[in-house]
């Protein structure tokens, strides 16, 4: 785990401002007994020479990366058998119930069919 943390130390700018090639990192794992708890933050909110270190109070831009988080957890849920990727999602998600999908509509009069 050493081996880890120099790394990212070095690769957040940690170690040397100057060589920062990647953007800030944020680990956090426990597993369920506690025996393991790693609560790290490495890095700078940017690339530019005055960027600010973080911390685990810095608000981050996180884009699309939560589509990563939400596709995990959607799959252990599926792993541990409570929903079936082939079945009627609103099962779980109820307001997706009646949804209405466009599948086109008039250039004319913009109404849709």
């Amino acid at each position: 785990m050493e081996f880890l943390r120099q790394q990212l130390r070095d690769a957040t700018g940690i170690t040397d401002k100057s060589k920062q090639v990647i953007p800030p990192v944020v680990i956090q794992a426990k597993n369920a007994s506690g025996s393991l708890n790693i609560k790290e933050y490495y890095g700078y909110l940017s690339t530019r020479p005055d960027a600010s270190p973080i911390d685990f109070d810095t608000t981050m831009w996180v884009a699309s990366c939560t589509k990563l988080v939400t596709s995990v957890a959607a799959l252990q849920l599926v792993e541990q058998g409570l929903v079936d990727l082939d079945e009627d999602i609103s099962r779980v998600l109820t307001e997706w119930k009646d949804a209405q999908i466009l599948e086109g509509f008039e250039e004319e009069t913009g109404n849709r069919f």
